[in-house]
């Protein structure tokens, strides 16, 4: 029962949609065209609106990326989050590598050759970079 009245309401604001549609063309090209507004009515009100429940549903796609072993990836350190781990030797490693692939004859992908904001993952970051990365941690934990 509430299918119905929801598909005569849909169908009703479709209506009245289309009328006002009618009303502007009728304004706009009535004469130039010879529209007469009472048979663009009658048109409007001959459309049959069917609606169905058997549409699929929209599902979002999930994209499935390769891994790729260190060596071949972009050397950039990314965000991640403003990561912060503890290595093996007890010193702190500040994001994480980049997941894409190297640009041709190069150590960076073709995004970060053009923007490396937070530095290479094999370089030391900079004060700055570690201050941002250290403050990102301490509101987190707060």
């Amino acid at each position: 029962m509430e299918q119905k009245i929801l598909n005569q309401s849909i169908k009703n604001a479709h209506l009245e949609h289309l009328k006002q549609m009618g009303k502007v063309i009728h304004h706009r090209y009535g004469k130039k065209y010879n529209i007469n507004l009472d048979q663009l009515y009658k048109f409007i009100e001959s459309i049959d609106f069917t609606f169905t429940s058997t549409q699929k549903k929209m599902t979002k796609r999930t994209f499935k990326r390769k891994i790729l072993p260190s060596k071949d990836r972009c050397q950039a350190r990314v965000w991640k989050e403003g990561k912060l781990t503890k290595t093996s030797q007890s010193t702190l490693k500040y994001g994480e590598q980049c997941r894409n692939k190297k640009a041709k004859c190069q150590d960076y992908c073709r995004m970060h050759l053009k923007n490396l904001r937070h530095g290479g993952i094999t370089s030391e970051p900079s004060r700055f970079i570690k201050g941002v990365y250290k403050h990102h941690n301490l509101k987190k934990k707060k």
